[in-house]
């Protein structure tokens, strides 16, 4: 996947992969001009996006179709 090392490289402080089907997004946090160890979440509540912004989470995924596992 091209996104990591062009975020990376542009200093793109934080990206998130969001993954609906298994309600989980992962964070990758620059950190020395590289990507540390992604951080794992649910979602569900609400997530930090910076300084005034976060995302409600429980509204969005109630629109998501179920999961079949």
């Amino acid at each position: 996947m091209w996104t990591r090392p062009v975020c990376e490289r542009s200093g793109v402080l934080e990206y998130w992969l969001v993954q609906p089907i298994d309600r989980m997004i992962t964070v990758y946090r620059l950190w020395d001009r590289e990507y540390g160890k992604p951080e794992g979440l649910e979602l569900n509540g609400e997530t930090a996006a910076g300084p005034g912004v976060s995302v409600a989470w429980d509204e969005l995924v109630q629109r998501l179709p179920k999961a079949e596992y």
